[in-house]
């Protein structure tokens, strides 16, 4: 599998699961400023970072282990 499409699913299920986090707290009544193109944003950024950091050779070789 290529480089790009691992980190696309890696960081399509850190977004997946934040936004889904983010939904449940709405729910819940948690209030907040922020508007939602923002939050969103943030969840994407935060799901290609977490793609990006499962790249790192030293957390490859620790996950295979």
């Amino acid at each position: 599998m290529k480089k790009r499409t691992k980190i696309g699913i890696i960081a399509l299920g850190f977004t997946l699961f934040h936004l889904i986090e983010d939904f449940c707290w709405v729910m819940l009544g948690r209030f907040t400023d922020l508007s939602i193109p923002i939050i969103i944003s943030a969840i994407v950024f935060i799901g290609l970072l977490g793609g990006l950091f499962f790249q790192i050779p030293a957390i490859k070789r620790f996950i295979s282990s």
